[in-house]
């Protein structure tokens, strides 16, 4: 957008006891070239507030445009050949709202039709704020392309008058008639900082914003808790673990000593003999089964040479047929021997094996181990080292949240508007308007609507079981559940973050040119969390505050009807 802009008196502007906000005002172009009269547009008395200072009765043209990483507003005056001409540029990262800070600006000239070029670079007043002072050797249209750290950004078709041709100042001069203008300088806007977005038409899926929790389970939450009465103490590592530490599932954390005579105790030593005495009477069962087998196996090959010489004998007509008969008979009963023993074997050697597993926790003298039931960190300690524990309290806590369930309450009415199975975004209490994807577990459950209604909420829950690799997600935290409906739609969409609720009224606020707001009202339509539907105010290509709404909301609520004048 270009703007002309005629300077003439100075007017005094209002102050605010806001560092971040001070100086406000009011009356900017919206629309097409003009030139604004004396009170329209006038700088501070001091040549240090924006590091230059214009000289009475100068025309001066605005110009703002973006790239996908960079903002440029600037400001030069209507151009002659032959001298050089002072192009003040305000450089701004689009995605962060915050002033160009590092680098230099290089900057191209060439004419519109073709020709020589001329190409210099420039200086930095200050973050955000660099001068350049390019002599076009010639009039006409000229294309003006600027470098710079984050990237590059093009003048196009800048009406350069020849050295001998005069600039009629009052060609187009008229007064601009528009509603709810705010301006807000730069250099108030890198504080807050101030960030816009392009209105788009794009695709848009339709979510429904659920409350939702953090599900706390057996498989993310547990204590531990000693299985006997007695002494605690230090594991076999003799190291104590601690809050904080990362444990496996069966790592030992503690032992316990029973105390004498205590009947925990006794109970658990009458279990630990009599496990022992299984354990024997297994192993001797394995033995004498596998001995089997080997005596088994051993008669079967006999038998299998009696069948195979029978068989021969037969043959010859030398034998009878009732031997080869008997011979395989006997060698059917030998193998499914061998068969019978070797199982009764391995039935003896797996049983052993899972009572060995459960007594893991056991030493020969008795001293119990207690061990972590999940993976995770301790999160509490209840008792240490040399403490007396009674059988069943608790000792440890661990907590995992490496995988976690979110559970949302959808409406029974919604039910038949959200995909099979569901799928969404989720919204934390403290970044409203930032959505994270949920990620599933792999080889894990699929989410899904459990088969009930709530009773007296009347809704239905849905599961997503989810990864947490980056830890955002707490054990019972609160968050909000976009969850998706069936379709998309194409919509003209904008951040949700640029819509204000006053009083009742949908609200954004259209930047019309680097410093120049207007307040505007909108209907707004479907949301997916992230954007939002405008059905009615705004047309595709105009750009919105997303960051900083309130800020410029709190400038145009100061400077409305006290007049206008812009600090540089």
């Amino acid at each position: 957008m270009y703007r002309i802009l005629f300077f003439g008196r100075r007017v005094l502007c209002l102050f605010l006891l806001i560092p971040a906000l001070s100086w406000f005002h009011a009356g900017c172009s919206v629309s097409g070239t003009a030139i604004h009269d004396e009170d329209d547009h006038v700088h501070a008395e001091s040549e240090d507030a924006h590091g230059h200072e214009h000289d009475s009765e100068e025309a001066q043209v605005s110009v703002t445009l973006w790239t996908e990483s960079l903002e440029l507003f600037t400001e030069f005056p209507l151009l002659q050949a032959g001298t050089p001409q002072r192009f003040l540029l305000h450089l701004t990262h689009v995605n962060t709202g915050l002033p160009l800070s590092e680098g230099e600006v290089s900057y191209r000239a060439e004419p519109a039709g073709g020709g020589a070029g001329i190409e210099g670079t420039g200086r930095m007043e200050r973050p955000g704020i660099f001068i350049i002072e390019p002599a076009f050797p010639a009039g006409g249209e000229w294309h003006l392309q600027l470098t710079t750290s984050a990237g590059t950004v093009t003048l196009e078709d800048l009406d350069v008058h020849g050295a001998e041709e005069v600039h009629d100042h009052a060609q187009g001069h008229e007064e601009d008639e528009h509603t709810n203008e705010i301006v807000f300088t730069k250099e108030q806007q890198w504080v807050v900082p101030v960030i816009t977005a392009e209105v788009v038409a794009d695709a848009l899926v339709e979510r429904h914003p659920l409350q939702a929790i953090v599900l706390i389970t057996p498989e993310s939450k547990s204590t531990v808790a000693a299985p006997v009465g007695g002494i605690l103490d230090a594991p076999p590592s003799g190291i104590f673990p601690k809050i904080g530490d990362t444990v496996d599932t069966k790592h030992t954390l503690a032992k316990v000593t029973p105390t004498a005579m205590s009947g925990e105790s006794l109970a658990h030593e009458s279990n630990r003999q009599n496990l022992q005495a299984v354990r024997a009477e297994l192993a001797a069962q394995a033995a004498q089964a596998a001995g089997d087998a080997a005596g088994a196996r051993a008669r079967a090959a006999q038998l299998t040479s009696a069948l195979d010489r029978a068989e021969r004998l037969y043959d010859v007509k030398a034998g009878a047929k009732r031997d080869v008969e008997e011979a395989r008979s006997a060698l059917a009963e030998a193998r499914a021997a061998v068969t019978a023993a070797e199982e009764r074997a391995a039935l003896a050697r797996q049983a052993l094996r899972e009572l060995s597993g459960e007594d893991t926790s056991e030493t020969v003298t008795g001293t119990i181990m207690i061990t972590a039931p999940i993976a995770g960190r301790i999160t509490a300690i209840y008792l240490g080292a040399g403490a007396h524990v009674e059988a069943g309290q608790t000792v440890f806590e661990v907590v995992n949240t490496e995988k976690v369930i979110i559970e949302a309450q959808a409406p029974e009415v919604l039910a038949p508007e959200f995909a099979q199975p569901p799928s969404g975004m989720f919204e934390l209490p403290g970044t409203p308007g930032e959505l994270h994807p949920i990620v599933p577990i792999e080889g894990g459950p699929a989410p899904w609507m459990l088969p009930y209604v709530d009773a007296e909420k009347r809704t239905i829950p849905l599961q997503f079981p989810a990864r947490n690799p980056d830890g955002l997600l707490r054990l019972g935290m609160t968050l909000t559940l976009w969850a998706d409906t069936r379709g998309s739609a194409q919509a003209l969409k904008i951040p949700r973050s640029a819509v204000l609720d006053e009083n009742g009224v949908s609200t954004v606020y259209v930047m019309l040119d680097g410093e120049c707001f207007q307040k505007r009202p909108v209907r707004t339509g479907m949301s997916d969390g992230a954007w939002i539907e405008v059905l009615d105010g705004m047309k595709a290509g105009e750009r919105v505050v997303s960051g900083g709404v309130y800020a410029v909301r709190l400038a145009g609520t100061a400077s409305g009807g006290l007049g206008s004048a812009h600090v540089h």
